[in-house]
């Protein structure tokens, strides 16, 4: 069995602050100036979460994806967001878009939604032993694998807040960060789990 990493906040580098910090801009532009029309918004928004996917680069993919975002509502059924995604050029299923879409529409509006992406994935796979299948699985199976792993992300989440080293996680991140106190419990969590891992 691997050793467990659990991350330390107290011993994060100057590097991985550094991340954190560029990350906070980035998120502070886009919650600040949130407009799913906006060349501008989509340009950050883009760069800052989706700038690994090659098929984000064409404009057709990238409009159709703001699009979706534009005529999100909070608190929307993230297997349905999925499904409004598919059906889009880019034609796969979009977890990890799905949950930055969402993510962003909830927390516009003071709700908090988790995001799903390799880093989070590999720390709740390595430390808490969270199995997740969307990778695995293809075909029909692919849908039925985001929500279970919707639902691993989430029961997390909800649990991890309730313990010491998440409010050691928080009180580290708001003194660190006195300007960003605003920005939600679980965003600050993804950000120190990015900047770790």
């Amino acid at each position: 069995m691997k050793e467990r990493k659990l991350i330390d906040v107290y011993k994060i580098s100057d590097k991985q602050k550094l991340t954190i910090r560029n990350g906070i801009n980035c998120y502070n532009y886009i919650m600040k100036h949130f407009n799913p029309s906006d060349d501008d918004f989509r340009d950050v928004f883009t760069e800052y979460y989706l700038k690994s996917q090659a098929n984000m680069k064409n404009s057709e993919q990238r409009n159709q994806f703001f699009d979706v975002m534009e005529k999100c509502e909070p608190n929307t059924d993230l297997i349905e967001i999925v499904r409004k995604l598919k059906e889009q050029p880019i034609g796969m299923y979009e977890f990890s878009f799905a949950t930055k879409l969402l993510h962003t529409v909830n927390a516009i509006n003071d709700v908090e939604t988790p995001i799903y992406d390799s880093k989070v994935r590999k720390y709740l796979h390595e430390v808490y032993e969270k199995s997740f299948r969307f990778n695995t699985n293809s075909g029909t199976e692919k849908e039925q694998s985001i929500v279970h792993d919707w639902e691993t992300l989430t029961e997390w989440y909800a649990e991890f807040k309730k313990t010491p080293d998440c409010s050691a996680w928080i009180k580290w991140f708001n003194t660190e960060f006195p300007d960003a106190r605003w920005i939600n419990d679980i965003k600050k969590i993804d950000f120190i789990i990015f900047a770790c891992n």
